[in-house]
């Protein structure tokens, strides 16, 4: 289960602080594992994310869709984050048809591991 915590974007520390989606993220995660399956996600395809609300400012995170369907987001610092291509359909995230609800989530759920 630490897997599917870190795969959450979930620190051990800040487990007794949870919120309702990130529960049901992990939830969902730990779901997925167990069934073992997952869809095939294929494309390349790079957005960036303003994720201040000033937008002079340099916060920005990358995100950057691989060619196996994995997501990568990486912050001004170099921080990084992936989440698989099981994760993201388990969250139902189709990277080939981002929305801007989707993009929030991805980056709400990647806060946590990414310190700004």
């Amino acid at each position: 289960m630490p897997e599917d915590i870190e795969a959450a974007g979930l620190s051990m520390q800040n487990l007794n602080n949870l919120s309702e989606a990130q529960f049901n993220t992990l939830i969902a995660i730990a779901e997925r594992r167990q069934r073992g399956s997952g869809s095939t996600l294929m494309s390349h395809s790079q957005y960036d994310d303003q994720i201040a609300d000033d937008p002079s400012t340099s916060d920005s995170i990358t995100m950057v869709i691989t060619e196996d369907g994995s997501l990568k987001l990486t912050d001004v610092t170099g921080q990084m984050i992936v989440f698989d291509r099981t994760q993201l359909a388990a969250l139902r995230i189709d990277v080939n048809n981002l929305t801007d609800e989707s993009i929030q989530q991805i980056v709400q759920l990647a806060m946590p591991a990414i310190s700004m």
